[in-house]
């Protein structure tokens, strides 16, 4: 993978093949949309359903939007701007074909146009992220979701659903 540096392991990756919740600004989109500039995506629209109107008209109490099967996770932040959302963005605008990509030094929001060839669209050093918890959402009595929350340094968090991720050990060549 190109855009490793030599020796950078990844130890996650997501895939967002589903959509996003958008809490930004206290505005709720579902399913989310680019709020910045994003590249260019050569893949056509996702020909997923849509979220559930219970969730796209903000009608569900709590975390009870983590049982609509179009989402693989949420952004939430204050400003369009913060980091979050401009991951976020990047991971929408691939349409199925990015990849959120944890590495000991970094965020990486990485375009896969094909087996080969895989683009850096978007990146974070690893210390502007806070905190990187697993929050579990959803009914205790029911199906609990777990998720893997990015919490950056501007206060923005960048929910992905544990399902869509896997634990690797990809290490670039020194």
């Amino acid at each position: 993978m190109p855009w490793l540096a030599p020796g950078e392991t990844i130890e996650w990756f997501w895939e967002c093949e589903k959509h996003l919740l958008g809490q930004v600004r206290n505005v709720l989109t579902a399913p989310f949309e680019p709020l910045g500039e994003v590249p260019e995506s050569d893949r056509k629209k996702l020909k997923l359903p849509l979220p559930s109107t219970v969730v796209s008209e903000g009608r569900f109490l709590d975390d009870e939007w983590v049982y609509d099967p179009t989402l693989c996770g949420r952004v939430v932040a204050q400003d369009p701007g913060a980091l979050a959302v401009r991951f976020a963005d990047h991971l929408v605008a691939g349409r199925g074909k990015t990849l959120l990509c944890l590495t000991e030094r970094r965020l990486a929001a990485v375009y896969v146009a094909d087996s080969d060839n895989h683009v850096l669209w978007w990146q974070a050093d690893r210390s502007a992220l806070r905190a990187l918890p697993e929050v579990h959402l959803g009914h205790d009595l029911g199906r609990p979701r777990y998720f893997q929350a990015f919490v950056f340094t501007d206060g923005s968090v960048l929910e992905m659903d544990q399902a869509v991720g896997r634990k690797t050990q990809i290490t670039a060549p020194t």
